[in-house]
């Protein structure tokens, strides 16, 4: 399926693709501040919201993982996962 969408997009077979094709074909993105909000963000939260998603979307760990090295039940890791995403979601508002 992706090949198929590149070969349209390019016109030729995704076997025959040059290294440089990416390059050639792509703007960079422009400067975000994303990075520096979600630090800021993470800096402000109480030190256990902080770490369960630090586990959960900077290490990609499942909650199951998140919970074992949190030493919590996942449930409770769930709750606070919740939790942790709303204090979050409330800093970024302000």
């Amino acid at each position: 399926m992706l090949a198929r969408y590149w070969q349209r997009r390019l016109g030729q077979p995704v076997t025959e693709l040059p290294a440089d094709v990416a390059a050639a074909d792509h703007e960079p993105e422009p400067e975000s501040a994303a990075p520096e909000q979600a630090q800021r963000i993470l800096a402000a939260l109480p030190e256990h919201y902080r770490r369960i998603l630090q586990l959960r979307f900077l290490e990609a760990c499942s909650v199951a993982e998140a919970a074992a090295a949190m030493g919590i039940s996942v449930a409770n890791a769930k709750v606070l996962q919740h939790r942790a995403l709303r204090r979050a979601a409330g800093l970024a508002a302000e």
